[in-house]
């Protein structure tokens, strides 16, 4: 949620235009779903040690 903040406060001070904030919103959504889809899979994800 920081790099929400973050794009917000870039735009609300127009360091960045509304293309850009789109794009990297865009891009942030994207990411911010794959993670939460290997969180809802972490077993897939992570080895588990035989003993």
């Amino acid at each position: 949620m920081e790099t929400q903040a973050w794009l917000d406060h870039a735009a609300t001070c127009d360091y960045i235009g509304n293309e850009v904030y789109r794009e990297l919103d865009d891009a942030w959504q994207a990411i911010v779903a794959m993670l939460n889809g290997m969180i809802q899979k972490a077993d897939d994800f992570c080895r588990h040690s035989v003993k």
